[in-house]
């Protein structure tokens, strides 16, 4: 679970990524928030979409609320000092994208990815 604020841009993004690297079926990510916006960032699904993730699914990539009974593997927070209902594993300390320009968006884009990989390979060392 990728939990931040408004799941409209930065755990967005970490579910598309996720989902479209990880090779491992025992593993599905979903995204979510807490105080949700009312559509994805606009710059994030542009962003996305460059690199061949298309996030443009409404029915996969819409802001929705975590809800704090459900059981995750783990959940990561995104950097925005959320107060997540649920504890968390780690917090990815990315910058938000709200308000930014798709150049900026791009940056923190790519910075996602790495951290996605990074969690990707984590999950493979320890289900092996």
């Amino acid at each position: 679970m990728f939990c931040c604020g408004h799941n409209a841009g930065r755990s967005q993004m970490a579910q598309a990524f996720f989902n479209h690297l990880n090779k491992n079926p025992k593993f599905v990510a979903e995204s979510a928030g807490t105080n949700i916006a009312n559509e994805i960032n606009k710059q994030c699904v542009e962003a996305m979409k460059e690199i061949g993730i298309d996030m443009g699914d409404k029915k996969k990539y819409y802001p929705k609320a975590i809800n704090p009974k459900r059981k995750y593997f783990r959940i990561y927070t995104m950097g925005c000092n959320v107060q997540c209902p649920i504890d968390f594993y780690k917090d990815l300390a990315l910058d938000d994208p709200a308000g930014k320009p798709v150049e900026e968006v791009r940056i923190i884009r790519d910075q996602v990815k790495e951290k996605i990989l990074e969690i990707i390979n984590n999950l493979n060392s320890i289900s092996s």
